[in-house]
């Protein structure tokens, strides 16, 4: 009887263990488990940032001011890096120049390793709203000036955004 009772002892503590080696096992898939839901949950958050970004539903605010003075044959420059493809919007919102003769102008330029190069300047008259396309680059400058042979100086209120 004692050898039975001995056989039954080492029987329990056999599926004991064997309890403990299938809960250590549940803890680390449920950890496991954990952690892939955290992935899934971060993928899903890249994911929805890209497809905003291929719908063009990011924006970026640059520039949102009020430039005073901007002297005859002078520019505000701004330079940044643009990481997607995407367009930049350039609003004239208000302002003034002292004379009629001047123009006030947005003048967009990038290029990249590839050689694509964009240059294209707008002078603002009656459209005051420009859309300029960007692709990735390191390299992009955005200049708003004003033109004036009679050597004003010009007011202008101005929004830039990039769109990507």
């Amino acid at each position: 009887m004692n050898s039975e009772i001995a056989y039954k002892d080492a029987q329990i503590s056999l599926l004991i263990s064997e309890k403990d080696d299938l809960q250590s096992q549940v803890n680390s898939l449920n950890s496991e488990k954990g952690a892939l839901q955290n992935q899934n949950s971060d993928l899903t958050g890249q994911i929805n940032n890209l497809t905003e970004i291929i719908k063009l539903d990011k924006s970026e605010f640059w520039i949102d001011d009020h430039f005073e003075n901007v002297a005859a044959g002078s520019y505000v420059s701004l330079n940044r890096t643009v990481d997607y493809a995407g367009y930049i919007k350039f609003e004239k919102i208000g302002g003034v120049t002292t004379t009629e003769t001047g123009e006030i102008y947005v003048q967009m330029i990038w290029s990249r390793k590839d050689l694509v190069l964009y240059n294209e300047k707008m002078v603002v008259g009656e459209n005051t709203f420009f859309r300029f396309p960007v692709l990735p680059t390191s390299n992009l400058e955005v200049k708003v000036g004003y033109d004036d042979p009679s050597n004003g100086t010009a007011n202008i209120m101005a929004t830039i955004v990039y769109i990507y």
